[in-house]
Order: structure tokens, then sequence, then C-alpha cells
């Protein structure tokens, strides 16, 4: 367990957490990034799953299921009948709107292989 998840999750106990994604992640790439530099591709799928988590995100499992991420770009067919845990969260952006997070942790043997996100506001 790194250092970074070790921290994030002692201030989640005392309560000094906010259950929210960072404030500067303002893109899906941006997020994307943020997860694989808390959690690199080969660590336990665990640990990227209670990394969201503690952030405020609901996680399951899907099993040969679809994702259609905006990071990372290139190939739509490598994110069709993949093994991840879908991870989401809303976060208000405003009275009426919020901005909506979901997360493909893809997993293979048990370890993160890639992150795909999505995000986009929602809301009038």
């Amino acid at each position: 367990m790194s250092r970074r998840t070790l921290l994030s999750s002692l201030l989640a106990l005392v309560g000094c957490a906010r259950h929210s994604l960072p404030p500067e992640l303002t893109t899906a790439e941006a997020a994307r990034s943020w997860v694989l530099g808390e959690v690199p591709v080969g660590s336990p799928i665990e640990d990227a799953q209670r990394l969201l988590q503690t952030h405020g995100c609901r996680c399951q499992s899907m099993t040969g299921a679809d994702f259609a991420p905006q990071a990372p770009s290139g190939d739509e067919s490598a994110w069709r009948g993949i093994d991840y845990v879908y991870c989401d969260l809303r976060q208000s952006t405003g009275l009426l709107q919020a901005r909506r997070w979901q997360f493909a942790l893809v997993e293979r043997d048990g370890k993160l292989a890639d992150v795909g996100v999505s995000t986009g506001l929602i809301g009038t």
C-alpha cells in the first residue's frame, strides 16, 4: 500500500477527508492520471477501488460489460466485453447542477490493468 493511499485511509477514519474528488480534476484525462498516479497499473484492484470509495464513489463489479470512456481515447472496441470495477460519483457544482464521474477500473488477474473515465455535467 502506498503512503498516499494509507494517508487517505487514515484521514477518512478521523473524519478529515472530504467525500469528493480533488477539485483540480476537471477532465476525464486529469482524473485518469490522478488514479494511475495514486494506484499504478499492476497494483491490486482493491487498492484502486478503495481509493475511489474513500472519495465518495460507489463501486460494483462488472463482468463482460462495455464501457465508453472519454479517457483514454482510442480503440473503442478495447472497452467491450471487459471485466472491471465500475465506480460512480456525483458532485454538486451548483444549486441544480452536478458533475458525474464514471470510472472503469479494468481488472486482469486481480490487478489494475487500465482506468477508463467519463465525466460530464448533469442537471439543468
